[in-house]
């Protein structure tokens, strides 16, 4: 039985596979409205997956056209080799995706939308292919912070996430 919080992720409107031979390939989705000037490329944290998003992205759908991926490893994605699990790789990924969008969808301006791992990569990225980037939590700290400070604020933070409500209007 389907509760008010449940959602059905719709069928992409298309989907590239993104890679360079080298390791399993990324999906990107395209969804949304693909006549619209302006072009959203989201993607989420490690060990999340961009359809846990639907509920913020579908609110996108009619004004922009979206293009959703998962992380290396995550999602719609097929599981690889754990070593190309990293930093490095999953930006050359990331720089993979936006080439590959271009090509297969043409050049537009295009605003990223990154949470979390997704935020941090976009950021040590070279590409500079975004008109505007919104970077929710990106796993950053202080220069002077250490490991313990990191672990306190990760532990408020997951308290924090545990209390929050689950059904929005």
């Amino acid at each position: 039985m389907k509760t008010e919080s449940d959602w059905e992720i719709p069928k992409p409107l298309a989907v590239c596979e993104v890679g360079d031979g080298t390791r399993e390939p990324i999906l990107a989705r395209r969804h949304g409205n693909p006549e619209a000037g302006v072009r959203m490329v989201l993607s989420h944290g490690n060990g999340l997956a961009i359809d846990l998003y639907y509920p913020f992205w579908s609110l996108l759908a009619k004004d922009f056209e979206l293009i959703v991926y998962d992380l290396r490893n995550h999602g719609w994605n097929r599981v690889g080799r754990k070593r190309d699990h990293n930093i490095p790789t999953l930006i050359h990924d990331h720089n993979l995706v936006l080439e590959a969008i271009e090509r297969q969808f043409g050049c537009k301006p295009a605003v990223g939308v990154f949470h979390s791992l997704s935020a941090l990569v976009s950021l040590l990225s070279n590409t500079r292919k975004y008109s505007a980037m919104v970077l929710y939590d990106p796993p950053i700290c202080k220069p002077t912070a250490s490991e313990l400070e990191f672990d306190k604020a990760a532990e408020r933070n997951a308290r924090r996430i545990r209390n929050r409500g689950y059904q929005f209007k």
